[in-house]
């Protein structure tokens, strides 16, 4: 995390680049602020988000599952299960978001609404969900999750880190 001492001395290069706007870094943690003083309870979401989504780029790595003895033929039907699992998490969440006030009962719901949210984004016919009446059909497309799926949570993930590492809040609440 880039910060700024209370003599005004900074930790890193003024030059330093973001790598998502490609302009030097405009914002970091002054003297005295936090991670949590700065993101206040967005903090805990983003760590939530960080936490599933290592969680899904895990159970597609083949090199990871081997680790926990997961042999070849049977970690793809892990992936699957685990990415449609969270999608599945994602709708549930809503039942944790109050519309009147505007916000998330619990971080790790709205997080995980966030994942859905991106899936959904990652285009391509990676995720659909198809509405008709009172029924909902989910389509996860397995044969997407390594071209389309893990590059968008990969995405995802940096930006989280950037916008942590940047304390850059207001680019996070557009986010």
């Amino acid at each position: 995390m880039l910060h700024e001492s209370a003599d005004g001395n900074k930790d890193f290069d003024v030059s330093l680049q973001n790598p998502l706007t490609s302009d030097t870094v405009k914002s970091w943690y002054k003297p005295g602020q936090t991670y949590d003083s700065v993101f206040g309870p967005m903090g805990s979401t983003f760590e939530e988000c960080r936490a599933e989504c290592v969680g899904l780029v895990l159970s597609h790595d083949k090199e990871f599952l081997k680790v926990l003895d997961v042999d070849e033929e049977k970690s793809e039907p892990i992936t699957y299960v685990n990415w449609i699992y969270m999608v599945e998490n994602g709708l549930r969440a809503l039942q944790y978001y109050d519309s009147d006030k505007k916000k998330w009962g619990q971080a790790h719901m709205q997080a995980r609404f966030g994942i859905l949210k991106t899936l959904l984004q990652a285009g391509e016919g990676l995720l659909t969900l198809d509405v008709k009446e009172d029924d909902l059909t989910i389509k996860l497309d397995r044969t997407k999750i390594t071209s389309v799926g893990v590059p968008a949570i990969n995405t995802f993930l940096q930006k989280i880190q950037i916008y942590k590492a940047t304390a850059d809040i207001e680019a996070a609440k557009k986010f």
